[in-house]
């Protein structure tokens, strides 16, 4: 025998399931579209952090390139007006080392040879001996900010920097490296600028150093690292990785190409990418955007943020409030649409299930409530058929009584002739056979009423009619 299942669960599930379908496929598309407006969000805003990190170290370039550019113009004017004294190039540096930004460690200003005074002449002096008597000005700045000279060496002259800056004849800006500023091997990048004569020719350099404190990034606090690189894709600073400084990016980026390079430094244009870091098993979103600073020479700024960085996930809430409400909803829709269901239509259906198992049991002496009979839906048509059904039934159980008593009478009538034919008193044989006969039948008919009415009388007893 197969179990029944309640019309109520049946009823709940046909209703809930496909409820309960609807919300989850818009749960899913309402989180994928949270997820990528958070996204998009999150992006947008670490665009807006590249533009900001992009002018404040444009802001301190173009600092130190005008405060280097105005040592430049000074000198070029005093050295095209034949101004050959010494101590007039060791003043103006020394007035300017006074105007260092904060970010600057030193200043220096080197000539080729001879060309203020004769170089022979200072060959014997402290400050000029080491480089063989050129003029050579440094200036440093310590902690306080007192100012100091200090003599060049022939090591000095050997940096890599200054023959760069000779050799393009164009500004000049080092990766990081170590100088040693009093007597201390200091993290420092070096900003250098060729100086020329009315003729075109380069008669010496100054340079800048600047400390590792002046370009400051966010800490890597919110899953994401920033990295400078300049026009040779060489990196300049890591917020992550020191030991990256100097490294070429396309050495270190699965997502850069030597070509990207080029293409992101010259664009002008901001480029994302996405990439995998085996290391940390997360996805990362790249984002490079170029630097301009000075002439033709572009540098490019790199985030790398995390995936799983706080930046995305403001999503994860908003999916768990919508899970909330939708556990929520469920529930509610869980506990409402059954007792609906009990309320309107179960107790309808069992109130006239019961009042046809009366019908069965042979009561038919009842009416449906007036309530069912005026509902104008399907609940009501069927109150109305079976309440139709029950008035017949009476009709018809009425009826039946009425012809039951009908027969009952005839029987009594035909009893009483049959008995009159019996007490005759027919001397004629002839005339005895066919009364015999005809009583005969009267009895086999009036048998035949007094069992169907029986019968009837059954019918009539089983039913209980209404008053």
């Amino acid at each position: 025998m197969k179990n029944k299942i309640s019309l109520n669960v049946k009823i709940s599930l046909f209703i809930l399931i496909p409820t309960v379908m609807i919300i989850l496929v818009f749960g899913i598309i309402n989180t994928i579209y949270t997820y990528k407006m958070t996204e998009e969000m999150a992006l947008f805003i670490i665009s807006q952090m590249a533009e900001k990190e992009i002018y404040e170290i444009e802001s301190i370039i173009n600092v130190e390139l005008n405060y280097l550019n105005n040592i430049k113009y000074s000198v070029e004017n005093l050295y095209n007006y034949n101004v050959r004294k010494r101590e007039v190039y060791e003043d103006l540096m020394n007035r300017f080392a006074h105007e260092m930004s904060t970010n600057a460690a030193s200043v220096s200003l080197i000539f080729f040879t001879n060309m203020i005074d004769d170089d022979s002449m200072y060959i014997n002096n402290p400050l000029y001996q080491d480089i063989d008597g050129r003029l050579g000005v440094s200036l440093v700045k310590d902690e306080e900010n007192n100012i100091s000279r200090i003599s060049l060496k022939e090591s000095d002259l050997e940096y890599t920097y200054l023959n760069t800056t000779i050799t393009s004849r164009k500004p000049h800006i080092t990766t990081l490296n170590y100088y040693p500023i009093q007597g201390k091997y200091k993290p420092m990048y070096t900003y250098s600028i060729p100086i020329f004569s009315k003729d075109n020719e380069i008669i010496g350099v100054s340079s800048l150093n600047l400390s590792l404190d002046n370009i400051m990034f966010y800490e890597d606090t919110n899953g994401f690292t920033i990295s400078l690189f300049n026009e040779n894709g060489n990196i300049m600073y890591c917020t992550t990785d020191i030991y990256s400084i100097g490294e070429n990016i396309t050495n270190l980026s699965d997502v850069y190409e030597s070509r990207d390079l080029e293409n992101t430094i010259y664009s002008n244009n901001t480029i994302w990418k996405e990439s995998y870091n085996e290391k940390t098993s997360s996805k990362y979103f790249n984002l490079f955007t170029p630097l301009h600073i000075f002439d033709d020479v572009y540098w490019g700024i790199e985030l790398a943020v995390d995936s799983k960085a706080d930046f995305f996930n403001h999503y994860k809430i908003i999916i768990l409030v919508w899970v909330i409400i939708t556990a929520a909803i469920i529930i509610l829709i869980s506990i409402i649409v059954p007792f609906i269901i009990n309320k309107k239509v179960l107790f309808v259906m069992n109130n006239l299930n019961d009042n046809i198992m009366k019908i069965k049991e042979g009561d038919i002496s009842w009416s449906i409530p007036e309530k069912y009979l005026n509902m104008n839906d399907e609940m009501g048509n069927m109150s109305r058929e079976i309440n139709n059904t029950v008035i017949y039934l009476n009709n018809l159980i009425r009826t039946i009584k009425i012809k039951s008593n009908k027969i009952s009478a005839n029987t009594n009538n035909i009893s009483e002739f049959v008995n009159k034919i019996n007490d005759l008193d027919n001397n004629d044989e002839i005339k005895q056979s066919k009364n015999l006969k005809l009583a005969n039948n009267v009895n086999e008919n009036l048998k035949s009423l007094l069992k169907e009415s029986e019968d009837l009388q059954k019918i009539i007893k089983y039913f209980r009619l209404r008053e």
